[in-house]
């Protein structure tokens, strides 16, 4: 059969026609679906993420505090511990049936005090273990007008004539009774400066008199000085004395 060219022409012009309007109706109803679907999810995903990425952020910041506090905690401890190892030993006094122990040569230039530590056991009946400080290296020593106020304690009784007064010739670092087995245990900390034109002190010891007759002594002393003290002694008042005294200081 043939047909009219004419017709033919018409008839590709239509299917043209009917091609672009299939085009533009998938195009709406593309463009429909992005808008309503599409876009709101890529939106939602987006949300999603830049909340994941805050929440990321966030944890970062809180172990970056966390390290930083365990830093500071770290430090602190450190410097705690400096603290504790800036003293320096200077040095060992030993003694065997001697009536004194002498610390000399302890350089105020160097240190602004001194802890002592000392263990001594005591030969005979009685007496105390005095202190007294020296400004000339042992030379002379203070023995008068030390301030000192303490308090002594018996363990599990009362408390006991404590030294106290503004003109002491020493300051009592152990106090011994009748009987035998006696000793003291403890620590001075004094300090070599003249501040405010004096040395000052503090000791805490426990003594062991006789039997279960225990004595705690706490307090400290004062004693106006011209200049600083390079020197410390301790003596008993009688008998005799056998241990050991070691001497730290405390760096400037």
């Amino acid at each position: 059969m043939t047909y009219n060219p004419l017709f033919l022409s018409e008839i590709a012009e239509g299917k043209k026609i009917a091609s672009k309007h299939l085009v533009d109706n998938f195009n709406a109803i593309a463009a429909e679906v992005n808008a309503e679907v599409v876009t709101p999810q890529l939106q939602d995903e987006s949300i999603t993420a830049a909340k994941i990425a805050t929440d990321a952020v966030t944890t970062v910041k809180i172990l970056d505090n966390a390290v930083t506090t365990a830093k500071v905690a770290d430090a602190n401890i450190t410097n705690a511990k400096l603290a504790l190892d800036s003293r320096t030993y200077i040095s060992k006094h030993s003694v065997t049936a001697g009536t004194e122990i002498l610390m000399l040569n302890l350089d105020p230039a160097t240190y602004h005090s001194v802890e002592i530590a000392f263990s001594l056991a005591k030969s005979a009946n009685g007496g105390s273990l005095q202190l007294q400080v020296s400004l000339d290296n042992g030379v002379t020593w203070i023995n008068s007008l030390y301030a000192v106020g303490q308090e002594v304690k018996i363990v599990g009784g009362a408390t006991i004539g404590a030294q106290n007064g503004f003109n002491q010739g020493s300051v009592d670092v152990g106090l011994f009774g009748a009987g035998a087995d006696q000793s003291a245990v403890g620590t001075v900390k004094l300090s070599l400066h003249n501040t405010g034109g004096a040395t000052q002190g503090l000791v805490d010891s426990i003594c062991h008199r006789s039997g279960i007759d225990i004595l705690i002594i706490r307090g400290g002393f004062r004693r106006a000085v011209a200049s600083n003290v390079n020197a410390v002694k301790f003596f008993v008042t009688s008998g005799t004395i056998t241990g050991w005294a070691t001497v730290m200081g405390v760096p400037k």
